[in-house]
């Protein structure tokens, strides 16, 4: 416990003795990723319609530390257009991804957000439009599916009422039963959520055992043989963003 403290203090005294000293500022593959997790991987823009996003269930899958974009999924009830007669899709399930491509050479999900970053770098592609221009371009699938009509979709949707939302170490009171501390780093991460009558629950972590990551995987694998091109504006192009339910 002292080496701690010593390790504290010494850690602000470095800290203090550059006072004018300014943050770095972030790097290109910082602005890349978090610009293109906002314009095209953010499932919420992907039923953006009438002013607000309409979708049920949101995925997000990014890589590494980074935050690497890997692919997002959104699933909505209902009429997904203003154009659609409301008899004819009331009952119905749609769900829309937006994957980075994968070549076979990769063998984890992270190095196809990275790829994608680094190819948008390679050609200056650090703002909006640049990079809206080029993610076609790069590969990258914009796609949708009638939930319903996808073998096991349905059954996999059902296993999400027994997730496990709380992490263990705060329900059982500890990190582990047997008193030592479980460390994960650099862990690729999965945001789950999902919208109900005036109340949502979102999950962000590892894939964890039991967890919605672990459920997300599995959805994702299940519909990755029912994508279809999608006919949907694209979310880089949609104009504005959605606001709070």
């Amino acid at each position: 416990m002292k080496n701690i403290g010593l390790l504290c203090c010494t850690l602000m005294g470095l800290a203090s003795a550059a006072p004018g000293k300014s943050a770095e500022p972030p790097s290109d593959t910082e602005i890349v990723t978090k610009l293109v997790n906002r314009m095209a991987f953010d499932p919420a823009l992907f039923f953006y319609e009438r002013g607000r996003d309409a979708s049920d269930i949101r995925i997000a899958y990014t890589g590494d530390d980074y935050d690497y974009p890997v692919y997002s999924i959104a699933i909505a009830r209902g009429c997904v257009t203003a154009a659609q007669p409301l008899e004819r899709c009331s009952g119905r399930l749609t769900a829309r991804m937006i994957s980075a491509s994968t070549t076979p050479d990769m063998d984890r999900p992270r190095q196809r957000g990275k790829a994608l970053v680094e190819a948008l770098i390679s050609r200056d592609a650090t703002e909006h439009a640049k990079i809206a221009r080029l993610l076609p371009k790069l590969g990258v699938k914009w796609l949708e599916t009638d939930f319903h009509s996808c073998p096991n979709a349905t059954t996999v949707l059902g296993k999400s009422a027994s997730l496990n939302w709380v992490p263990k170490e705060i329900s059982r009171h500890g990190n582990r039963d047997d008193g030592s501390i479980n460390i994960i780093v650099h862990a690729d991460q999965v945001a789950v959520t999902f919208e109900g009558m005036a109340r949502s629950s979102t999950y962000r972590g590892y894939l964890a055992d039991g967890s919605p990551a672990v459920w997300a995987e599995e959805l994702a694998a299940v519909l990755e043989p029912c994508w279809k091109p999608s006919t949907a504006t694209p979310p880089w192009n949609r104009t504005g963003r959605p606001r709070d339910r």
